[in-house]
């Protein structure tokens, strides 16, 4: 209190001409906002002599429930249970972690987690040409961003799971996304006010057929991305780590020749037999190939430049090649694959525990990959049991 104190009394000094409460409140506010007590959740807790991981104790346990559960601070019954030392145990934890899981605001973490996951903090930047796209408006991106939040809720709250983000024929949607997944009907204006409406499942399959993901990319012209789509599901649903750009592709450019479909153009200037042949035509692009059917807005299509969509390609999952015909084909391939699994539950951990997963716990991932890929693990029951594990609860001496 001396030290906020010694620094409120510097305002007035540090800003000359403002008004003295004014310039020392402001001053006072701007070192608590630096405070690693503000800024970090502290563990102090000691490791007995050789131990291999630290207990949280029962206050470090309410804090770090709350945070990755409600991305909030503690309530009052969880203040309660750790001052009576019910967080001890897995039992104790369980029972606060499900009542937050259940409670109004059970999916906030769950929320934020996905916004990075999924990267829709950049669907502020996607801007279109209103006299190509007239159905693409200013707050169509909010509604995409909201539509991915609402769509992976409702999994959550249906007792869903991970497969589902891609094998579900579902939207959520508003006067702005209802033109672009081709549904009549009155809707809300709002961004933030969807109505779930069922799609036609030979077009939509889950997250990577939404206009959201379909329009965050956008290559030559008013042409979707086929390569960023295809990265983008390799490295953030798969894991995959991708190798540095070739140096002799330095300077080279999508083909722009107006003849071409877009998959002509990417298939010219780094498919088979040109320098993105062992990267480009095997890691990623067959990926993007697989959403042509789907324009820079994802409107669906099947012709593009006067010729028929061809969205069929081959792929490496789980070590096994996997021919598809279009997007949800892929989408079904993904929710059986493992490494899809893997990854998503991977990045989960790290999220819950707030560090970078250590080699051992791969066997944990492992082990909740399989549930997962099994349909035994709901996205509920996941974030249930991660909470209450042994890496939650302990942390790295």
């Amino acid at each position: 209190m001396t030290t906020h104190l010694g620094i409120f009394n510097q305002g007035p000094t540090l800003y000359p001409g403002v008004e003295a409460f004014r310039a020392g409140a402001s001053l006072v506010i701007q070192a608590m906002l630096q405070s690693p007590y503000f800024l970090y959740r502290t563990e102090l807790g000691t490791a007995a002599a050789g131990a291999s991981q630290v207990p949280l104790n029962d206050w470090e346990v309410a804090s770090k429930l709350a945070f990755t559960i409600a991305n909030t601070m503690p309530d009052e019954a969880l203040f309660t249970a750790a001052s009576a030392g019910k967080l001890h145990d897995k039992d104790g934890v369980a029972a606060e972690a499900k009542r937050l899981l259940d409670g109004p605001t059970g999916t906030t973490g769950l929320r934020n987690f996905n916004l990075q996951v999924y990267r829709l903090g950049t669907y502020d930047g996607i801007v279109r040409d209103p006299t190509v796209f007239p159905d693409f408006t200013a707050n169509t991106p909010a509604a995409m961003r909201e539509e991915v939040l609402k769509f992976i809720e409702w999994i959550f709250s249906e007792g869903r799971g991970i497969k589902d983000f891609y094998t579900s024929p579902v939207g959520f949607v508003n006067a702005q996304l209802a033109p672009l997944y081709g549904v009549t009907g009155n809707f809300s204006s709002d961004p933030k006010v969807l109505t779930k409406v069922d799609l036609d499942p030979t077009q939509r399959s889950g997250l990577l057929t939404q206009p959201g993901f379909l329009a965050s990319y956008i290559s030559v012209g008013n042409e979707p991305d086929i390569i960023h789509r295809g990265v983008f599901i390799a490295t953030r649903l798969l894991c995959k780590e991708l190798p540095p750009p070739d140096p002799k592709a330095a300077g080279k450019s999508i083909d722009a020749s107006p003849n071409l479909t877009n998959r002509e153009r990417v298939e010219k200037t780094t498919g088979i037999g040109t320098c993105g042949q062992s990267c480009h035509a095997a890691l990623f692009n067959p990926l993007g190939y697989a959403f042509e059917n789907y324009d820079a807005v994802g409107k669906y299509r099947t012709m593009d430049v006067g010729k028929p969509v061809i969205a069929s390609d081959s792929y490496e999952l789980d070590g096994e090649l996997k021919s598809f015909e279009n997007g949800v084909e892929l989408s079904g391939l993904l929710a059986e694959a493992k490494e899809m699994h893997a990854c998503y539950l991977q990045n989960m951990l790290s999220y819950l525990q707030g560090r970078e997963l250590a080699d051992e716990q791969q066997t944990t991932v492992d082990y909740y990959a399989r549930l997962s890929r099994a349909g035994m693990l709901s996205l509920h029951d996941v974030e249930l049991d991660m909470a209450t594990s042994d890496a939650f609860l302990n942390r790295l001496p």
